[in-house]
């Protein structure tokens, strides 16, 4: 059983268990992450930045939130740049949730909603989103709603954005900027979903040069903004002390292919062996793209307690190794992170974070990590091109391009710099250290908020321009 000792009820804190129990010969073991319950009660409100003149033209900015979804990582980000954002102008965000066609449009309820869906740290960069009625959230109802004479910004993918601005506004509004991404190179469908926007802002310099090309329309990077003053390892609880502690590899993803969870386990398992004082920690969920279950379930406990996901690793152990995992280097699940606080925490008991990825959009997990001064192994391709290089980190070179726009590294490779890791500590503490440095220089709240108002500011003046000579 996993409890607390009287040290941890001494300075008020508790073990988070993923699991009621362990069972004496599992072979995949669940990991137990230490929450500190005053900082995760604790969601406290920065001081506000500088006032800086504020913008004249309001802002609409729309995200689509269905009713079962998460915050995901894409749409945290707007969250952030909203919360510093609103105190400069007239900004209101239009929360798109389409719901059941009987369900009642009550604004208190689907704030209610909406608030419960951020974690701390998204209310603490918010500014208190979910604590006080400062910030305009509007759902998007019957009648549509009007953004006349704004300027809207329409969160998604590049089709997503066609789908979820067109039917719902009274027209026209003065401008529409598509706030977009895609996890692999663009296809000509979807630049063809962005022919009625103004302009285009993706995350990258590596999505900038894909969208002007195939669009033709005038397109910026802005980044995802990385809450580096929260990932910080400094404000990190330190792991339970262990004697002879195992070097941890992390990963963090949800349960898809382009995740690479496969080119992860199959390196992971051929490089190191089960005497090797090495774990690799997984934090992962399903959802209705993991796809179906293997039809044997090899897990030799109950496997309910990680959703199915260590039957899933045992089956590929079985079919892609021909072997079973208590043959295998040692590997560990966590199933629930419940806060922001125990996913630093969770980080933070780690050596090196790795996610040899087929694409993404951003790559949140991996600047996250990054933040928090890990050595990362990840794949040097789309998103992540922002901010990898082969001095902060050990980025894994693209191996083949798929049909898909997707490309993947070599098993070859990510073994080579696993193993590279793993033996050469003081060379991934230093990488690590650049990494920290590079990610506040470059990727920090308060560079991406700055980029979003520069463009802004620069579209208003372009208005004020229009009307002047109309």
């Amino acid at each position: 059983m996993f409890g607390k000792t009287a040290q941890d009820h001494a300075r008020g804190s508790i073990y988070l268990s993923t699991f009621a129990k362990i069972m004496r010969n599992r072979v995949i073991v669940p990991y137990q992450i230490p929450l500190d319950l005053q900082a995760a009660a604790d969601c406290v409100t920065p001081p506000p930045p500088p006032q800086q003149p504020a913008l004249q033209v309001p802002v609409d900015w729309l995200l689509r939130l269905e009713c079962q979804s998460t915050v995901t990582g894409f749409l945290r980000a707007s969250l952030t740049l909203l919360g510093d954002l609103h105190r400069l102008g007239s900004f209101r965000l239009l929360a798109q949730a389409p719901c059941d066609a009987s369900q009642t449009w009550d604004q208190a309820a689907f704030r209610r909603r909406f608030e419960d869906r951020l974690s701390c740290v998204d209310r603490r960069t918010y500014d208190g989103v979910a604590r006080n009625h400062s910030f305009p959230i509007k759902a998007i109802a019957e009648p549509p709603i009007s953004v006349r004479g704004s300027i809207v910004v329409v969160h998604g993918t590049p089709c997503e954005v066609a789908e979820n601005w067109q039917g719902h506004f009274g027209w026209p509004p003065r401008y529409v900027i598509a706030r977009t991404m895609t996890e692999a190179e663009l296809n000509a469908d979807e630049a063809r979903c962005l022919r009625l926007v103004d302009e285009v802002w993706v995350p990258t310099e590596w999505h900038a040069a894909r969208f002007r090309n195939l669009t033709g329309k005038p397109t910026y990077a802005v980044p995802e903004p990385t809450d580096v003053g929260f990932f910080a390892p400094q404000l990190a609880r330190p792991p339970p002390p262990m004697a002879s502690a195992p070097f941890v590899f992390l990963s963090i993803f949800k349960w898809e292919g382009r995740k690479g969870w496969d080119l992860l386990l199959r390196a992971y398992f051929l490089e190191f062996r089960r005497a090797e004082n090495v774990v690799l920690r997984i934090r992962t969920y399903l959802n209705f793209w993991s796809g179906p279950p293997p039809p044997i379930d090899l897990d030799p406990g109950d496997s309910t307690w990680s959703d199915g996901v260590a039957s899933r690793i045992a089956w590929f152990a079985h079919q892609e190794l021909n072997s079973s995992l208590d043959q295998l280097a040692r590997l560990e699940l966590v199933r629930e992170v419940s806060s922001q606080e125990a996913m630093r925490d969770l980080y933070a008991g780690a050596d090196s974070f790795v996610l040899p990825t087929r694409g993404e959009g951003w790559g949140l997990p991996i600047a996250e990590a990054m933040a928090m001064g890990l050595a990362v192994i990840a794949t040097n391709y789309s998103g992540p091109t922002a901010y990898l290089t082969h001095t902060n980190s050990f980025a894994l070179n693209v191996a083949r391009t798929l049909a898909n726009g997707q490309a993947e590294p070599s098993i070859d490779d990510i073994r080579s710099q696993m193993r590279r890791v793993f033996i050469g500590r003081a060379e991934a503490t230093k990488r690590g250290r650049r990494a920290r440095r590079h990610m506040a220089a470059c990727c920090g709240v308060g560079r991406a908020t700055d980029t979003v108002l520069s463009h802004l500011r620069r579209i208003e003046r372009d208005l004020m321009v229009q009307n002047t000579v109309h």
